[in-house]
């Protein structure tokens, strides 16, 4: 547990500290020069976390299996994850990922985490954007975690 804790610590650095000082104003639904919309983006947040659980729990009893699911699905298993791990700050950090990367960017973060912490692809690479989402290197130092059910390996690099 104290893993996962420290894991996310190192995760959430990293998100925010590639974002620039106006963040703040963005947390308040002040997307100045972005057509973010904050509510939309809470709503979708829960939503995608919901049809994670949903999709994790199904993938748990074996009513589903890694080889028939595609990258959206993958992609709201991420979404659940990264809840899971950020809990009331999620909604938040996926506002400024859209703002640094986009929605499109956003999503392939989150699909990529769905296959590692799946544990149905621990390979998957993140997509070469910026912000510091770049697969680690073997020069760079790894941060391996589990959880007490161990879903799969969350590599972190800085």
């Amino acid at each position: 547990m104290i893993m996962k804790k420290l894991a996310f610590t190192i995760f959430a650095a990293i998100v925010i500290g590639s974002f620039t000082i106006s963040a703040n104003a963005q947390m308040m639904g002040n997307f100045s020069n972005t057509a973010v919309d904050w509510n939309e983006v809470v709503e979708h947040t829960a939503r995608e976390e919901q049809e994670g659980k949903d999709l994790w729990d199904k993938l748990q009893e074996k009513e589903v299996a890694c080889e028939n699911l595609n990258d959206e699905q993958f992609g709201v298993l991420g979404e659940y994850f990264m809840g899971q791990m950020s809990g009331d700050s999620h909604a938040a950090m996926n506002a400024m990922m859209i703002q640094m990367h986009g929605e499109d960017g956003e999503e392939q973060i989150h699909t990529v985490m769905g296959k590692r912490l799946s544990g149905c692809d621990t390979s998957a690479a993140f997509p070469a954007i910026s912000g510091g989402w770049m697969p680690v290197s073997s020069n760079q130092r790894r941060l391996d975690a589990h959880d007490e059910y161990d879903v799969g390996r969350v590599v972190v690099s800085f």
